[in-house]
């Protein structure tokens, strides 16, 4: 793709869960409005990647982008360790990509993605308006299990806001401390 032209991150690319019986959404925020889609990860590592503007299509909103590639907190050909009770392994961890940018033609408008693997988490902030877009489960379609995202104007989150209520985050180990259960 030449620069000039428009990456089209179209209704293909995020694409509506049809109603499945065996479906997993564990992590689904309580909200009031949402849509759950699939989408395709490395599409959107390409688009973003083209140095092109990229025209995202979400349910109801329509967005061009400006992406550009930000470099991530692990450097390339980092490797981690991973112990369990057969020993001790080398692994390479995860591919993450990191594209942070602006609406086109209202630089107050922004947006960022995180891309990995099967999941793309990200936000598009315009004005009042920050469309969300988060990993929450699986479903199965057409006999093979995908990842599902769920799009959501955070304004809709029902406790958005509570957790400046509650205190700082805590860990599940800060929770549980030493000697509970």
């Amino acid at each position: 793709m030449t620069s000039g032209q428009v990456a089209t991150a179209g209704p293909e690319y995020f694409a509506p869960v049809p109603p499945a019986p065996r479906s997993n959404l564990t992590n689904l925020p309580p909200l009031r409005n949402y849509d759950l889609v699939t989408a395709p990860p490395a599409a959107l590592v390409a688009d973003a990647g083209s140095e092109s503007p990229v025209t995202l299509r979400l349910p109801g909103r329509e967005f061009v982008l400006d992406l550009e590639p930000v470099p991530g907190p692990i450097v390339e050909g980092a490797r981690a360790f991973v112990k369990n009770e057969t020993g001790t392994f080398e692994v390479a961890p995860p591919r993450m990509w990191f594209f942070e940018g602006t609406v086109a033609g209202d630089p107050g408008r922004s947006a960022a993605f995180t891309v990995g693997g099967d999941m793309i988490l990200g936000t598009v902030r315009c004005g009042p308006t920050s469309l969300v877009i988060e990993q929450v489960g699986t479903v199965e379609i057409g006999g093979e299990q995908k990842v599902v995202h769920v799009v959501y104007n955070g304004r809709d989150d029902v406790f958005r806001g509570l957790h400046r209520l509650a205190g700082p985050a805590k860990s599940l180990m800060d929770i549980m401390g030493p000697g509970r259960t």
